[in-house]
């Protein structure tokens, strides 16, 4: 994964420009996973 700074990698999404360089996905959450998240920090 590549780093860049925030305003470099929105802008580049702004752009429209590939930003998957800099997106780590061997953390990625599955849609109910993130749900479960959720409400548990709600709950807090």
């Amino acid at each position: 994964m590549k780093k860049i700074s925030a305003e470099e990698f929105d802008r580049k999404f702004d752009n429209g420009e590939d930003i998957l360089p800099y997106i780590d996905l061997s953390s990625k959450m599955t849609k109910s996973e993130f749900e479960k998240k959720v409400i548990i920090n709600q709950k807090k």
